[in-house]
């Protein structure tokens, strides 16, 4: 590779074959023969371009077979060779045969061709693309035959026409039919840069998102998704002065998608939920009041009570079933938060009174029930009580087997039943036991 790479451009000016110089250097391996043609396409077929026109014929003369090879040198000739013969008139068909670019339109998508249509698309100003009007005219006129280069001329045609169009006519179905727009993201494009600009317009006036999607004549999932994230996020405050409910503002801003709706909600419970919580109401009956309906809401809603709420709970003897139920929580992430939260507050000073984290854990009411309301055997599910048992672990673990239990006998004594903190009693037992077996050695 040394040798391709510092040899091999000085003879291949010398020779212009990259057999020859293979042979010269010693090259036989397929890999470094592959880089060797690559680097032969690199500085001998720029040159040999200006001097013949077809690439198949530079191609035959740097014996070059290999298809990918020959695609490279065609890509190349397309995207450096090709504006001359565009300005000349020639269309996409004309300049491929004279150029030797291999085209094959069943495949829809072809490496050099579509380099080569996309050329025509970033040749022509904004006048030359006004003048072939509707875009299907400079399809056939071009030879633009690859969906991506039509999509790339239907979107310029867009960025430069696109508002004049919107300015005298604002309906994007009717502005895609006399621009001739086929393709969805041109479309979709479209349609974006009509909310933008239009929209706030109309919501000033108290229309809702369908009756603004019909006008300006939306289709696109994405434009009408654009539109009512713009009610949400511009036009909901002006609902939010008096007591809100969620379903008459999506009803009143005419939301439809999920996303709308999940984002309106979240306000909502941001802007108010504070309020409820004031007056003792829990979670269940502020989103019923709220008209809460997406889970992340009610999410949001329930972790609110956790995190800001709790502590006025935690003043009297805690009990996490009897403060989830205060607060009206259903969510196991809310219920899980709210356990570690008691743990944390309250899991020390329960262990001074009684090192059994089973006990303390039902005092505390940590645990997730099965249907039958009997303890479930998946503890490891309770991060809450896995916190406890590796706290119980680390201050009491030690003391336990000092004073003579076995491995079992601590166990069963603290309570332990998680595999985290099965593992750290283990290694505290070996650790100890290692410590017994030195001070034996030494003595």
């Amino acid at each position: 590779m040394m040798a391709i790479e510092h040899l091999a451009p000085e003879l291949l000016k010398k020779e212009a074959n990259y057999q020859k110089v293979a042979d010269q250097l010693g090259i036989t391996n397929d890999s470094a023969l592959q880089s060797l043609k690559m680097m032969a396409i690199k500085h001998l077929a720029p040159e040999l371009l200006k001097k013949e026109a077809n690439c198949q014929k530079v191609a035959d003369q740097l014996r070059i077979t290999d298809r990918n090879l020959r695609e490279h040198l065609e890509i190349m000739t397309a995207r450096n060779y090709c504006t001359q013969d565009i300005s000349r008139g020639l269309n996409g068909k004309e300049i491929a045969d004279k150029r030797g670019i291999i085209y094959n339109i069943q495949k829809n998508r072809y490496p050099a061709i579509e380099a080569l249509q996309l050329l025509f698309v970033k040749h022509y100003g904004k006048q030359d693309l006004k003048k072939n009007l509707p875009c299907q005219n400079m399809v056939d006129k071009w030879w633009i035959k690859t969906l991506v280069a039509e999509a790339a001329l239907e979107k310029k045609v867009i960025k430069y026409l696109g508002l004049e169009y919107l300015e005298k006519e604002p309906n994007c179905q009717e502005i895609a039919a006399k621009l001739g727009l086929r393709t969805y993201e041109a479309k979709k494009t479209l349609e974006i840069m009509a909310v933008t600009r239009f929209a706030p317009k109309h919501f000033k006036r108290r229309a809702n998102c369908q009756e603004i999607a019909a006008k300006l004549g939306l289709i696109t999932d994405e434009a009408k998704k654009a539109l009512e994230m713009m009610a949400v996020t511009r036009f909901v405050p002006n609902y939010l002065k008096r007591e809100p409910n969620c379903q008459e503002i999506a009803a009143a801003l005419g939301l439809i998608t999920d996303e709308a709706k999940k984002t309106l909600e979240m306000k909502v419970v941001t802007r108010f939920a504070s309020k409820y919580f004031k007056r003792r109401a829990n979670c269940q009956e502020i989103a019923a009041k709220l008209e809460l309906i997406t889970d992340e809401a009610k999410k949001a809603l329930e972790m609110m009570a956790v995190t800001r709420f709790v502590p006025n709970h935690l003043k009297r003897e805690p009990n996490c079933q009897e403060i989830a139920a205060a607060l009206g929580l259903i969510t196991d992430e809310a219920k899980k938060t709210l356990e570690m939260k008691v743990v944390m507050h309250f899991g020390s000073e329960y262990l001074e009174k009684e090192p059994n984290c089973q006990e303390i854990a039902k005092r505390l009411g940590i645990t997730y029930h099965s249907r039958d309301d009997k303890w479930s055997s998946d503890r490891d599910d309770c991060p809450a009580l896995l916190e406890l048992e590796r706290l119980t672990v680390k201050r009491y673990g030690k003391k336990c087997l000092m004073e003579g239990l076995s491995f079992k006998g601590a166990v069963e004594e603290l309570g332990i039943t998680c595999k985290e903190a099965l593992e750290d009693m283990k290694n505290l037992t070996t650790a100890i036991w290692l410590g017994v077996i030195e001070q034996i050695t030494r003595g």
